[in-house]
């Protein structure tokens, strides 16, 4: 297996993204931030293998 690397969010570098957006946030709300996206993503993650389990085509 090739050697991959997986880059990381850090606090710091979201709220420099959000500040380009003119988003102003603190360290606390930044990880806050972080927090729920990667909670988005596990349930999307979660949701797509379960429907191909079940062996459904739909994005439902």
């Amino acid at each position: 297996m090739k050697n991959e690397s997986i880059n990381v969010m850090t606090v710091q570098r979201a709220k420099e993204l959000l500040a380009k957006d003119g988003v102003i946030v603190n360290d606390k709300q930044a990880k806050e931030i972080l927090e729920f996206l990667q909670t988005i993503a596990d349930i999307a993650v979660a949701q797509y293998l379960r429907s191909k389990r079940n062996g459904s085509s739909t994005n439902s």
